[in-house]
């Protein structure tokens, strides 16, 4: 599989393979020529984290600022494994800075790739921010806080008008110590399953954090004839 890889490489330029792909995903692509010291990555890790662009000569330079300082020696570590030909496929956590100057969990995985000779040539690999808030949660049923944001950002502007309604779940802390983990959980669903079943029209529903939801209503009319209206600024 890594001779394949290593030949689809050789025959189509590597930056339009990320470019290709990268926009569909959430995750950072990057691949790293070895033997040119060359890196291309993401154009949303440029916007993300401090790199002057997706391609870069000195690669080995510009990692060693883009890592935070106390993880430098873990992946220099990692990098004399993969010269000496003792490590294939890694998956490490480390923490880079972002461009606003504060450091950034995130898990970097990557597969060596060998030259004709054997020897390392590229790492082809990705990297997702491990401290970011999470865009669904599996045990609602229900997209996050940070796609609840993304759809009201997706509105035209001049029509933004609307009302949240946050709904809580009274004593949530005790259910769990008086009947365990998994029972709050059922009734996280439960009411999670309740709210959805009583929307209307363009109306949605947000699981927030534990037992806090957010039911979104773009479209009510009722809305209009209270005269009132939010900012989308109050959300941060």
């Amino acid at each position: 599989m890594a001779f394949d890889a290593y030949k689809i490489l050789d025959e189509r330029e590597a930056g339009s393979m990320i470019d290709l792909i990268a926009p569909c995903m959430d995750d950072y692509l990057y691949i790293i020529d070895l033997k040119n010291d060359t890196l291309r990555i993401s154009q949303s890790a440029v916007e993300r984290f401090m790199l002057p662009d997706k391609f870069m000569n000195d690669a080995t330079k510009h990692l060693r600022t883009l890592v935070y300082e106390k993880d430098l020696k873990l992946l220099e570590n990692h990098k004399r494994k993969i010269y000496d030909g003792n490590e294939k496929r890694y998956n490490v956590l480390c923490r880079l800075i972002s461009g606003k100057n504060s450091p950034v969990w995130i898990s970097c995985r990557g597969e060596v790739i060998n030259d004709g000779e054997g020897k390392p040539h590229y790492i082809i690999g990705c990297m997702n921010e491990t401290g970011t808030r999470q865009r669904a949660d599996n045990i609602s049923g229900l997209l996050g806080e940070k796609e609840m944001v993304s759809y009201l950002y997706s509105q035209p502007k001049e029509k933004l008008s609307g009302y949240f309604i946050q709904i809580g779940i009274d004593d949530f802390g005790i259910i769990n110590n008086i009947h365990g983990q998994i029972y709050g959980n059922y009734i996280l669903k439960r009411v999670a399953e309740c709210i959805a079943d009583c929307l209307s029209g363009g109306q949605k529903i947000y699981h927030l954090v534990t037992d806090k939801y957010m039911l979104v209503d773009m479209l009510s009319k009722y809305w209009s004839r209270a005269g009132s209206s939010f900012r989308l600024e109050s959300l941060y």
